[in-house]
């Protein structure tokens, strides 16, 4: 009987664990200290020939990897995990991919493979994206649910989630709209030039205007001058909450390299991390909990004596918030 009894409570309790959800095996705790991280060998070459072309029809590029790696975003709730855009460079077309990766156990899991830019992990667990015929869609980090957000002509940017997952903007040509997480569209703010960045709060938006930033209330449509230092209108951005900054990859002129621009008014501007020449910093994430940027990286190196052809490699590297140790993290 008491053989009985155990067996029946052994097979409720394996009735009960089986009922349970079960965890998406790259939703991990984070791990207990920033050691964790996995690198490979960065591998940079330094020191680099100039840009100057030296043929009238090049320089031609050639892909010195099969796949470039580009839009890393972290995992708000986890900053051990981050989703990154993958192109195979053997196929031509608009269509990539999505990954995510673990640090902690250095793997890397395929989401979807109708990405065509732009990627946001929110806090509801989604990723944003703009994807095939320039529609907004949205995922679960799982690969489930796929959804398509927009059904509009022309492009639909998809720009950020706001800090609370519930609302997202979408960049038209002429105007910024507000849409909830269902696609449905609460406001068409008439903003041009203005060019939505990120959400500084969940009703207040950062973006460019004139080369210089702003911020924009979506419920009183004011705009308020944050930075009148001159920016780069096409330049990749990164933004700080926490510092109350944005982070720049300026690509060109003196100071070409990585910028923080205060956002307090008092105009500041300072270098984070000077570029090489043959270096650009693309669109990339800040968590503040590590103090770590995710950046896509862009590198070019003569490839022949003759200098008209040229290996171009695109990665993704890991650089502490004051621009010390880069390193390239293996998505092997």
């Amino acid at each position: 009987m008491k053989t009985n009894k155990l067996l029946i409570f052994i097979s409720f309790l394996l009735l009960l664990s089986c009922e349970q959800p079960q965890p998406w095996p790259n939703q991990l705790e984070p791990c207990s200290d920033i050691q964790y991280y996995q690198f490979s060998d960065p591998g940079y070459d330094r020191i680099y020939m100039s840009f100057k072309p030296h043929s009238v029809v090049g320089p031609f590029f050639f892909d010195a990897e099969r796949y470039e790696y580009s839009d890393p975003t972290f995992n708000p709730h986890n900053p051990m995990e981050f989703a990154y855009a993958r192109a195979d460079t053997q196929f031509w077309g608009l269509d990539g991919e999505i990954w995510t990766y673990n640090f902690c156990d250095g793997r890397s899991r395929k989401i979807a493979d109708n990405l065509y830019y732009n990627l946001d992990w929110g806090a509801n667990g989604w990723l944003l994206y703009t994807g095939t015929g320039h529609q907004i869609f949205k995922i679960k980090a799982n690969g489930d649910s796929l959804t398509q957000l927009t059904n509009k002509s022309g492009y639909n940017r998809a720009g950020k989630w706001n800090p609370s997952g519930e609302l997202f903007f979408n960049d038209r040509d002429f105007s910024t709209e507000i849409l909830n997480e269902n696609g449905q569209v609460l406001n068409s703010i008439l903003t041009q030039p203005f060019g939505p960045i990120d959400w500084i709060n969940d009703s207040t938006i950062l973006g460019w205007r004139d080369q210089n930033f702003y911020s924009l209330n979506i419920n009183s449509e004011k705009i308020t001058s944050l930075n009148t230092s001159p920016t780069c209108a096409s330049c990749p951005y990164i933004f700080n909450p926490e510092a109350n900054c944005c982070y720049v990859s300026m690509r060109f002129g003196p100071q070409k390299g990585l910028l923080r621009y205060s956002l307090d008014g008092s105009n500041t501007v300072d270098t984070v991390a000077k570029m090489y020449p043959s270096y650009m910093y693309e669109l990339g994430d800040y968590h503040s909990k590590t103090q770590k940027f995710l950046i896509g990286l862009d590198r070019q190196a003569w490839r022949d004596s003759l200098k008209d052809q040229r290996w171009t490699w695109s990665n993704i590297i890991l650089m502490n918030s004051d621009g010390s140790g880069e390193r390239m993290v293996n998505l092997e």
